[in-house]
Order: structure tokens, then C-alpha cells, then sequence
């Protein structure tokens, strides 16, 4: 361990230097005028070129999970050592929300070159590349990863830790892997995925900061790919690797191989957690030998002879006397051949110890906590029972090369086969299906020994001829799962739960034969389960077969349909002209089936839909052209009672047809119009005078529809809009030219009822300071002072002039009932720092700058406002307000440091890895 007076020491004389560097160069920026912000950061400063080092430790550090606080941990320990000119420390880091919001609590990924600093909760280095976000889970963004930091950052050696979550050989019944990415669906790295990266990636160590992967399986999958794979057999508190100790070491020794860098992991593992922990493992390994898997494909060809010379009993015993972790399904490798030497007799005490030799000569180094003094390094998969054994452990790589899984699968079935099928085998595929009808059959079997097992059962039915399958079965002997497809093989019900019984209901909408397929989801050998059949016949109302497109039933407009039955999709065509309204509702009991209401066009487009879970849907919209429109019922639950009516009216104003700019009405003069309606789009031509200002207010009730308001020039392009989601829309134009121009009220939701109010004034209504509408003509506010009688009839924006080391508040304040303001601060560059958006009389902002120099405050109109009063204070933050006390700050931090790393405690929260 590091002896910490000296660094004591060390670190405060460090910080003597860099408090007096930093006053220096803070007196030097004040002589020469206003400070601004600097291209590069503190830490950029101290990054070491990238030429050719001794080692590049390269970290994917997939912290999109619960684990994000620990990865955050783990950075700083990294930056406790940081890069230097011997090593390079590189990172990928994914987080995600919700766990740590620390650090800026960006959620994305990030590529770090890692770098020295002294903070132990505030991540400094530099962000090489920042990626947006990007799947952890993915090959391809491993070997991006990898493939980069050997461009940028070459070396000698190469050590790649994957950091994470982590499950071994199998997760469940899934083949198992590492680096769970919780943003993207969950999906994780596979041995196999991890492999093909490496087989094109070679690197010189590999360490698993997280759970279970120590595991035979997992070395056989890397074993071409790699010099050194360290992994733990157990479970890794959350707080995983101890950085700052192995980066130390290797500080110290950058020379050192990829085996004595390997053993330093694991014993500053071993050290870091000798208390208060007691189930903890690590070893570090050299790549699986040939004479390792000679030695362990003959142990299990000895196993095999043990069981037919009758001593299954006897491994039973072994097996329930070796080492398990906290997944019970793997065992310590060593410790079981170790305890078949105690039970056994014959030739498997000899090859037990041939494979207790070759795992100590290829372990470099393991520790364990007390409660697991079986562990020796290498755990392997062996579930106590056939139940808990999962089918696609098979698929491994291991198992394909290796007989361990057949050593299972006859340690299971003591060395003999236990009973036969029933009559209706060989029906393992879809061409071998067993022909039946409906009825009751008991004591079918299904046979999960060597792998899933499936039973194909053949059915005739016809459209209208309802099907109910029940599989019946205990859930404690096994897992079945029960599907059906139609006769052009598409799966069209299936039923999956993890319960005694299996049920599934079908209404074909096909006639022929249909295919009952049951699954074992859990193998396990000879499984008895019933199956029973029934189907009935129903009826359906007159409009039958109308259940696609093409046989839509003709129905007239504003005709109640009553006593109708949905025991499929229901399609009925009706006629509609062009501007006139439709309004379509369906009415039924929501408890007795639930049904929902599309409109096609003839064509096939969907125009609109209604799918609510109400006894009640309906449909309106205005009818874009004359001719056929579909009504789709759709059965999401079946219904045997529903009404329908499809009424088609003329319900527009008096200015109908003005849905164009040809069509436009021409508007007099400056009046009001009311009792307007809107169920497309209105079109109004008004002649305007040169600088004057035109206000236009369009006023309706929101409830009641969405309508949005526009106003275009005389060449048809926009030139001022209002489209809120509020009762009202208003906008406010300062005309700079005369001309025709035209005013559009557009139907986002149709509103049977809205006034146009349009007035005009030659009094500019804004405020002294425009033209202050964009960053360019930002005008220049005096921290300290209230700015009243303010006018946002559009986007107000002010420049102000920040400095380190105090606070500030930037208040916005104004009467929401006459519009409401939202209030946005940007950086010189633009970059959105902070905003306030409330619905209310206020929006505040309170900043602490991080940089000296200029921002942009900007009023946004969201709803035009036409008095507001702005006010900016700041106040010193603590220890802040002056160049000496932030050099101060410098010179005292490397007391507090080292304080608090004599101090640290890992005790952060713990997840399991």
C-alpha cells in the first residue's frame, strides 16, 4: 500500500506549486484586459502525446445500469493516478439517468483519455469524443472502441476490462455474457460476440470487473484471443476494481508483464476487500493449454465410467460437497475433481488429479475470502438437478468442443435411457404431425433428455369454427408451452407462462389444417401432460363476410346500424363529398369486448383512428375529396353487440370554400368575424400598408378543437405564426412592405366554432430595446439592475457579463393570464446552460458561472406578453469573488485531498456485479 505521509507530503507541496502557477496567470489575464474562456481545459494541459507507451489500459465502462455511481467511483480512482509517459488510461463510459446525477449528468457515451487530478468525486479528463448515445451491448461498438484506442493511443501491451454486470456461461436459461445496456433494450455481450471481437482484436490481458465470469467456460472462449483472462468465480461487490491501486502499481512498474500485472489485480482485489467481505473470489489465468483440455477431456471420459461402473451415488456426493457461489449451478472446478478423489475409487482419482495440476500450473494467482475455501480460480456449470439444467448450455462453444454437457445429460439420467413415448411419436416436426380431433387425451408424454422437445398435432377446422386448447400439466415436473398455426405455417396464437396449465382460444379466419404444437421449455426427460380439445360454431350479423378491404359492406350515410356482431375486423364503405364533415361513432359495452374505429380512404391510407378503452368511439374529420371511404371495426376484444352510424353533413361557414390561396376570402377591411368554422383550412386575403403593425387574434375554446394560426406575405412564404395548444392564438407583425397578404386558419383538430379578430396600429408596441431578436443584436444588460416595462411580442435577447466565483439570478417576472414567457441562458458558443419554462408568473434561473466571460439571456415569447420585468443579481459564491481566493483554493486542496483519502472508504452503495 502506498505510505501515505509521504504522499501527503507530496501532494501539498503540488498544490503549493499549482496555487502559485494559477494566481500568476490569473494577475497576468487581468492585465491584460476581460478574461475569456480558454479553448482548453486545466487537465487538456496536462495530456501526454500519444507515441508508443509501455501499456494502454483500456476500460469499457458500461455504466447504463444501476451501477452508474460506482462507475463514476471508479473514474475518479482512474484519474487518481491518471496517465503518464509510460501509460495510457483510456475509457468508454455509457450512462444513464436515475442513479447518479453527478457530473454534469449527461447520459450518453463518452471516450476519456484519463488524466491526473485531485478531486475524488469530480471527473476532469479530457473527453476525447463525445458519442451521443451508443449500445455497450453491441460487437461492434467493442471493437470500435478497441480499434481506436490502439490507433490513438499505441503500446506495448494491451489490457481491455469489460465493466458491468455480469453473469457467466448462461444467464437463465440464455447463453451468458457481460455488459448489460439497459437504454438499448437490455442487450449484452455474448462470450461468442466478445470472442469474434478479440480474434480480430488481439489484446495481452483481459480482466472482468464484474460477476460470475471466472469461469472454465469463459477462459475456453478467449483462450487464441488472449495472453491473461482474470475473472471472478462469485459475485463482485458493486464498487468492483480497486482503481487507484492496480494503476498505481502499474504507474510504478510499467514494465511489467501481462501475468504480473494480472497477479497485482487480484491481490489488490483480494487486499482491498479482506474485510468486512466474506464471499469474495478473483483469480488472474494464463490462456487455457492443450494439456488443460486433455486433462479435462479424459477426467470427464472417467466420470462416464464412474457412472457405469455404479458409483453415481458417489459423485452425487461429491458434487453436493464442492464449492458453489452464489449462482448454485457452478461449482469450483478443482475442488469438485478434489472431492471426487475423497468419494470415488478407480481411474477418475488419477485424472482428477492430472486436472488439479494443470488448473494450478495455468492460475496465476487467486484469493478468496473465507467462506469460499473451495475456490481455486475456475468454476464450471453443473446444476444440482436434470430441472435446473438449461438445454442451451449445449450451444456454448465449450460444450460443442467438450463432452462435459453428455457427462451431464448421463450424470442426470444415471447412464440409462428411463421409459418410452407415447403412441403418437416420431410428431417432433411439422411434417411428422399426429392427425386429431377435438376431444380429450391423457398421458401424452414429451421427452426434454437431450434437448427441447416438441409435439406436432394436426387439427382441421374452418372459418366460424372456434378452437379452445387446454394443455394441462404440473408446472413442478416441468415447463411446457403450448402454439398454434394456421395452414400457411404463420403462428397465429401461443400461450407461455409459467403456471400448471396452458390455454389458448383461435377464431380461424382461414379453413384447413391448423398445427397444435407443444414445447418443453424446460428439458427434462419423459414429462406427462393432457391435452384437451373442443370447438363451436357462432354466428355473425348480415353484413358478413365483410372482414377485409375488398368485401367492405355498403352502408348509408346518417343510418343507425344497431344489433351488429365483431367476432373479427368488420369493414363497411360509404360515400362522402368533398368539404362536407364526417362523423362516424361506434357504440357498445366496453365489458362485454372492447372495439376500435379506423377511416381509410379508398385507396388504402389511413385517415384516422379512435382506439380508447371506452364503451364508445368516434371519428371526425372533414372529407378531403368525393367518392368511397372505409370503416374499419376493429375486434381487439370480440363483441356480439354494437351500433354504427356514419353521418355526412355541410357544416362549414359562409366563406366555405376558402381552404386555398386561390380560394381565399377577401377581408374588407379590420372587423371581426365570428361563428367562423374550421374542419380543414381557412384562407383570408387582407391588403396591408408599409410600417404599420397588424395584430391578428384568433379566439376559441382548445376543448373543443386545435386550430393554429398563420400569416404569409404576397409570395405565399411565412412570415409570422402562432400554434400553441391553448385557447387562443394571437400574432403580432410589423409590416414592412406593402401588399396582399394572406391569413390561414389551419384545422390540427377540427373546431366547429372560432371568431378572427384583426386590428391595426401605427404604434410600435415593443419595447426600447428591439431590434433585439436574435443573438447578433443581443443588447448589453448591467448585472445589479431591474429592467421594467419589457414587451415579448417575439424573442427578446440580452447579453450579460459573468464572472468566476459568484452566483447569479436572472428573474423573470410578468402576468401569465396575458401570455406566458419562458426564459432560456446560453454560453458565447451558444450552448443551451439552463432554462425555466413554468406555466406561472415567474421563471427564474440561478447559474454559477464556471468561465469568465459573456452569456445570452433570451425571453422567449411561447405566448405573446406584452409587460414584463426583468432583474439580474449575483452574488460571491462561498470562498469565491477574487483571483486570490481561487489560487488559494489551490494551495489548501491538497491538505484537504490527502485528508480525504486517508479518510475514503469504499462503502459506496452496493449493487452486485
Amino acid at each position: 500500500m502506498r505510505k501515505f505521509y509521504c504522499f501527503l507530503k507530496i501532494i501539498f507541496f503540488a498544490s503549493l506549486f499549482l496555487g502559485i502557477l494559477v494566481l500568476y496567470c490569473n494577475l497576468l489575464n487581468i492585465s491584460n484586459g476581460v478574461m475569456r474562456s480558454n479553448d482548453k481545459n486545466f487537465n487538456s494541459m496536462l495530456e501526454i502525446s500519444s507515441g508508443s507507451k509501455d501499456w494502454t489500459f483500456m476500460v469499457y465502462l458500461d455504466a447504463d445500469c444501476n451501477l452508474e455511481g460506482a462507475g463514476i467511483d471508479d473514474m475518479n480512482e482512474m484519474e487518481e493516478e491518471g496517465s503518464d509517459s509510460n501509460i495510457n488510461i483510456v475509457v468508454q463510459m455509457d450512462r444513464i439517468s436515475g442513479y447518479d446525477s453527478s457530473n454534469g449528468d449527461w447520459t450518453g457515451t463518452k471516450r476519456f483519455y484519463v488524466t491526473k487530478d485531485f478531486s475524488v468525486s469530480s471527473i476532469s479528463s479530457t473527453v476525447v469524443q463525445d458519442m451521443g448515445e451508443v449500445n455497450m451491448g453491441s460487437a461492434s461498438t467493442l471493437q470500435s472502441f478497441i480499434q481506436w484506442a490502439k490507433a490513438n493511443y499505441p503500446a506495448d501491451n494491451y489490457a481491455l476490462i469489460l465493466w458491468d454486470h455480469g453473469s457467466g456461461v448462461m444467464y437463465g436459461n440464455s447463453l451468458g455474457g457481460v455488459c448489460w445496456d439497459d437504454s438499448n433494450s437490455y442487450d449484452y455481450l455474448t462470450l461468442s460476440e466478445v470472442a469474434s471481437v478479440l480474434s480480430t482484436n488481439f489484446v495481452n490481458l483481459v480482466g472482468f470487473d464484474a460477476c460470475l465470469m471466472g469461469a472454465t467456460e469463459v477462459h475456453y472462449q478467449l483462450k487464441d484471443y488472449v495472453d491473461v483472462i482474470i475473472g471472478s468465480e462469485e459475485l463482485e461487490p458493486g464498487d468492483g476494481y480497486p482503481y487507484d491501486d492496480i494503476l498505481n502499481y502499474l504507474r510504478v512498474n510499467p514494465t511489467a508483464t501481462p501475468q504480473q500485472l494480472g497477479q497485482q489485480i487480484v491481490i489488490k482485489y483480494g487486499n482491498f476487500y479482506s474485510s468486512p467481505f466474506d464471499d469474495i473470489t478473483q483469480a488472474a489465468a494464463n490462456a487455457l493449454s492443450t494439456e488443460f483440455i486433455n486433462s479435462l477431456n479424459l477426467f470427464i471420459t472417467d466420470l462416464n465410467a464412474t457412472i457405469a461402473a455404479g458409483q453415481k451415488s458417489d459423485i452425487d456426493t461429491a458434487r453436493a460437497a464442492s464449492q458453489e457461489f452464489d449462482e448454485v449451478s457452478y461449482i469450483d472446478l478443482y475442488d469438485f475433481a478434489q472431492k471426487i478423489q475423497t468419494y470415488c475409487s478407480g481411474p477418475v482419482v488419477t485424472s482428477a488429479q492430472y486436472l488439479m495440476n494443470n488448473i494450478s500450473g495455468i492460475v496465476i494467482e487467486e484469493a478468496h475470502s473465507s467462506s469460499r475455501a473451495g475456490a481455486h480460480g475456475l468454476s464450471i456449470y453443473f446444476p444440482r438437478t436434470s430441472l435446473d439444467y438449461s438445454d442451451t448450455y449445449n450451444d456454448t462453444t465449450f460444450a460443442q468442443d467438450l463432452k462435459w454437457d453428455e457427462f451431464l445429460i448421463n450424470y442426470y439420467n444415471n447412464g440409462t435411457s428411463i421409459q418410452a413415448d407415447d403412441l403418437y411419436e416420431e410428431n417432433d416436426w411439422f411434417d411428422e404431425a399426429a392427425a386429431i380431433t377435438p376431444g380429450y387425451y391423457n398421458n401424452l408424454v414429451i421427452d426434454g433428455n437431450y434437448s427441447v422437445e416438441y409435439d406436432f398435432f394436426n387439427i382441421t377446422l374452418d372459418v366460424g369454427n372456434e378452437i379452445d386448447i387446454f394443455l394441462l400439466f404440473d408446472y413442478i415436473t416441468n415447463d411446457i408451452d403450448l402454439y398454434l398455426y394456421d395452414p400457411t405455417g404463420t403462428e397465429v396464437e401461443f400461450s407461455e407462462s409459467f403456471d400448471d396449465n396452458e390455454y389458448i382460444y383461435h377464431n380461424p379466419l382461414l379453413s384447413g389444417n391448423y398445427t397444435i404444437i407443444v414445447s418443453q421449455y424446460t428439458p427434462n426427460p419423459y414429462v406427462s401432460y393432457d391435452l384437451y380439445i373442443e370447438t363451436l360454431f357462432w354466428n355473425d350479423d348480415i353484413f358478413e363476410e365483410n372482414d377485409d378491404f375488398p368485401n367492405a359492406a355498403f352502408i348509408d350515410n346518417n343510418t343507425l346500424y344497431s344489433n351488429l356482431i365483431c367476432q373479427d375486423d368488420d369493414f363497411y364503405a360509404f360515400w362522402a363529398t368533398a368539404g362536407w364533415l364526417i362523423n362516424i361513432t361506434i357504440e357498445f359495452d366496453y365489458a362485454e369486448g372492447d372495439l376500435d374505429l379506423d377511416l381509410w380512404d379508398a385507396f388504402n391510407i389511413s385517415l384516422d383512428a379512435s382506439h380508447t378503452a371506452a364503451d364508445h368511439e368516434n371519428i371526425l374529420l372533414s372529407a378531403d375529396y368525393t367518392g368511397w371511404y372505409i370503416i374499419q371495426v376493429h375486434d381487439y376484444q370480440n363483441n356480439d353487440n354494437y351500433s354504427l352510424i356514419a353521418k355526412v353533413s355541410w357544416v362549414d361557414d359562409v366563406y366555405e370554400y376558402n381552404n386555398d390561396f386561390n380560394t381565399a376570402t377577401i377581408l374588407p377591411g379590420y372587423v371581426i368575424y365570428t361563428n367562423l368554422t374550421c374542419i380543414n383550412s381557412d384562407f383570408y386575403n387582407i391588403s396591408l400598408p408599409s410600417s404599420t403593425w397588424i395584430n391578428i387574434s384568433l379566439y376559441f375554446d382548445h376543448a373543443e378543437g386545435d386550430i393554429d394560426l398563420y400569416l404569409y406575405n404576397s409570395s405565399q412564404f411565412i412570415v409570422a405564426f402562432s400554434v400553441s395548444f391553448t385557447d387562443n392564438e394571437y400574432i403580432f407583425y410589423n409590416v414592412p412592405a406593402a401588399g396582399n397578404y394572406s391569413i390561414e386558419v389551419d384545422a390540427y383538430e377540427i373546431n366547429l366554432n372560432y371568431t378572427l379578430c384583426i386590428n391595426e396600429t401605427t404604434e410600435i408596441w415593443d419595447d426600447i430595446y428591439e431590434e433585439n431578436d436574435w443573438f447578433d443584436e443581443a443588447v448589453y444588460l448591467t448585472i445589479g439592475a431591474v429592467y421594467t416595462n419589457l414587451t415579448a411580442i417575439d424573442w427578446d435577447i440580452f447579453e450579460i457579463y459573468a464572472q468566476v466565483g459568484y452566483q447569479i439570478t436572472i428573474t423573470l417576472d410578468y402576468n401569465v393570464s396575458e401570455g406566458d414567457l419562458d426564459l432560456y441562458l446560453l454560453d458565447d458558443l451558444l450552448n443551451y446552460i439552463d432554462w425555466s419554462t413554468e406555466i406561472g408568473n415567474q421563471d427564474q434561473i440561478i447559474f454559477t458561472p464556471t468561465i469568465t466571460g459573456f452569456y445570452y439571456i433570451m425571453v422567449f415569447n411561447y405566448e405573446n406578453n406584452m409587460h414584463y420585468n426583468l432583474t439580474i443579481t449575483q452574488e460571491p459564491t462561498p470562498g469565491g469573488g477574487g483571483i486570490p481566493g481561487f489560487s488559494l483554493i489551490f494551495i489548501i486542496i491538497g491538505l484537504v485531498t490527502a485528508i480525504s483519502i486517508i479518510n475514503k472508504k469504499k462503502n459506496k452503495l452496493v449493487f452486485l456485479r
